[in-house]
């Protein structure tokens, strides 16, 4: 046994080269009776009891060796192990003999960083009093991306923002649940450690078709999504940049300050987006609630070439500069919004052009606020999570100045970058969902391309997500239905973070529903932790 794993103990025991091993040769024995069955042991009295002490001494090690054991006998066809320590002494080894469950252990020294673990979590009060034990969730995993978007959208037959900060004060009591706020705070409400709160952020806009174009407001009757971008391609969605092109050939910008967000109208299309104002109105929200930061969905839906705004990454920056006092450059949203606020309609609250875009640098050495928000830590120093921007890897596919590619992307835009979406397969395995995600032959995969960003930015973290809509909740329901398939997922999980080059892994199972999935949700949280704690070599 060496590093907790099955190996060898006569370097003839292996068949190599053509010529048959002892281990082929004994096992073949099995051909002239069926019924026999050869075990392996591993142990034994000149082996001594140290590294039977060192494997059992904590979960992790216990798993690598059990797992790695299976794995060993099966291709060397062996029907099963014989653990022959000699000799347990004390109570101490009694108890790890027995495989009880120790106490989780503090992480070695380290050799190579701890692997992040996070979670992209809904803001959908159903779906976080229902799917999730919250204080369990928010214990084990290093920080949390809330899904604080997508609150209204196509599926309504009414007028609704996409991700409103807060909630109008005419709306139904069940209405006033759709907002920012609301959802975010539902979180630290029912335990999740505001430090590891990170407060999800939208660069593209929910937009719908008017019944009639003259009743267009907030909770205005519709008839079904809005026209499908050029680029982004779907109804009722549109990327900032798509939105941006809007707003200079003639739609008409529209500022509701009870919500702090903006909308669009333009004949009979309306547009529930973010801006600069807004995103600047929310960070500056999460910074006095002293949240973590903030999380992007998407980058490649910001204006991230500049041909609108000016300026590549207009929103993000807004992020950038607030969260961790970098400057952003001029831009020409203000100027866009100006000529939008031009023909204001009925009953629109319009903003006075010189308050909608933010001149001010803020002061780190004075700003109270942000002063007392340091960038939050955790036991390592590792996450630092302030702004966290997602990644897709189909945003390549878009036509035109849609198409976005790895190397669009800044290196020093973001804190963390979220690749994507991969998906499961049956051995509960992370494999690709796109064939362009790996490298083949001299062809970079997007996964290697994303992470060549990191030699640009050392301090770039770059983790790889899980799940997500497409995949849909029924891999984790399974790899959840029991102990085996969990740890084989975990293990698998970090043999491939680890083999790839990725800092961490971001769990989006969408969503855990009920009492079963909530507790299932919380074991694999939890002992994917503890996995990843103990992988810190």
């Amino acid at each position: 046994m060496k590093a907790n794993k099955l190996t060898s103990f006569d370097a003839t025991d292996e068949t190599k080269n053509g010529k048959k091993g002892t281990y082929e040769r004994v096992v073949d024995l099995k051909k002239q009776n069926p019924n026999l069955s050869v075990l392996l042991a591993v142990g034994g009295w000149s082996f001594g009891t140290e590294r039977f002490k060192v494997m059992s001494s904590n979960r992790y090690n216990r798993q690598v060796f059990i797992f790695s054991a299976m794995d060993y006998l099966r291709q060397r066809n062996f029907d099963g192990l014989d653990l022959d320590w000699e000799f347990p002494k004390g109570s101490e080894d009694k108890k790890n003999f027995e495989l009880r469950e120790a106490f989780e252990a503090e992480a070695k020294e380290k050799k190579m960083p701890r692997l992040l673990l996070t979670a992209a979590v809904s803001a959908g009060v159903d779906t976080v009093k229902g799917g999730y034990d919250v204080p369990a969730v928010g214990a084990y995993v290093d920080f949390l991306n809330v899904m604080s978007y997508d609150f209204h959208g196509k599926w309504e037959p009414k007028t609704g923002h996409n991700a409103p900060l807060f909630s109008l004060s005419s709306e139904t009591e069940w209405r006033k649940q759709l907002s920012v706020e609301f959802g975010v705070k539902l979180w630290e409400k029912m335990g999740a450690p505001k430090e590891k709160i990170v407060v999800g952020l939208a660069t593209y806009g929910r937009s719908f078709t008017l019944t009639n174009p003259s009743d267009n407001g907030m909770n205005a009757a519709t008839s079904g999504g809005g026209k499908a971008g050029e680029f982004s391609r779907e109804a009722g969605f549109l990327a900032f940049y798509e939105i941006c092109e809007m707003m200079k050939n003639g739609a008409t910008y529209i500022w509701d300050d009870e919500q702090k967000v903006p909308y669009l109208v333009d004949g009979d299309q309306w547009v529930g987006f973010d801006d600069e104002r807004s995103i600047k109105a929310k960070v500056k929200w999460l910074l006095d609630n002293d949240y973590a930061g903030a999380m992007v969905w998407t980058v490649d839906m910001d204006d991230f070439s500049g041909n609108c705004a000016g300026r590549k990454y207009p929103l993000i920056e807004i992020m950038g500069e607030e969260l961790i006092g970098r400057p952003k450059g001029s831009s020409n949203i203000e100027s866009i919004v100006q000529k939008a606020t031009s023909n204001p309609l009925i009953k629109a609250s319009v903003p006075k052009p010189e308050t909608n875009v933010v001149h001010e640098k803020p002061d780190l050495t004075k700003s109270s606020s942000i002063t007392s928000n340091a960038l939050p830590t955790d036991l390592d120093g590792e996450t630092n999570a302030r702004i966290v921007c997602y990644y897709t890897n189909w945003s390549n596919k878009r036509p035109g100045i849609g198409k976005f590619e790895p190397e669009h992307l800044d290196p020093t835009l973001c804190t963390h970058i979220v690749f994507a979406f991969a998906n499961l397969n049956s051995e509960f395995k992370i494999s690709p969902s796109e064939e362009s995600d790996e490298t083949h032959g001299s062809t970079p995969g997007l996964y290697d391309r994303v992470l060549a960003i990191k030699s640009k930015n050392p301090n770039l973290k770059v983790l790889i997500a899980v799940g997500g809509w497409m995949m849909g909740p029924t891999p984790f329901k399974q790899l959840t239905e029991n102990t085996y398939r969990q740890t084989l997922f975990i293990f698998n999980t970090i043999e491939f973070l680890r083999k790839k080059g990725f800092d961490g892994l971001d769990i989006c199972w969408e969503f855990p529903r009920g009492t079963e999935d909530r507790d299932r949700y919380v074991s694999l949280i939890k002992v994917t932790h503890i996995y990843y704690s103990f992988n810190s070599v």
